[in-house]
């Protein structure tokens, strides 16, 4: 890999980061992260398939219909200001804990599963 900066886009070149989730439940996908703080809206590009979007700073999370994808090794991770109270709604809301939280580097966390299977970890800031 080369780290070298000449070869590196810069902060003036970036705008944004989104990441786009495809799912075969769009719609309880899109809850369980409005649950962990998103807010989505239905959107939908010219003949494209009507999907979910939250904008939040620079960063968007699309969910769009359709088998989702193998995970390997990305996880998704989001802070949150409160882990123990994430992980009583996690749990009072039916999702599945893969990891409960613990402090691991310093760092409090725990990873739970998002309706299609993919981990997804909050950490607390």
């Amino acid at each position: 890999m080369n780290t070298n900066s000449d070869h590196a886009l810069n902060n003036n070149m970036r705008s944004g980061f989104a990441l786009i989730l495809h799912s075969e439940h769009p719609e309880s996908c899109a809850a369980f992260y409005s649950f962990i703080g998103f807010s989505f809206m239905p959107e939908q590009h010219g003949d494209g398939p009507l999907h979910f979007a939250a904008q939040d700073g620079n960063f968007l999370l699309e969910i769009y219909p359709g088998v989702s994808r193998a995970q390997g090794d990305a996880i998704f991770a989001i802070a949150v200001a409160d882990i123990a109270k994430c992980a009583e709604l996690a749990e009072a809301t039916g999702h599945k804990i893969k990891s409960p939280p613990t402090i691991q580097g310093g760092v409090k966390r725990m990873i739970f599963y998002d309706p299609d299977g993919r981990s997804v970890m909050v950490y607390q800031i």
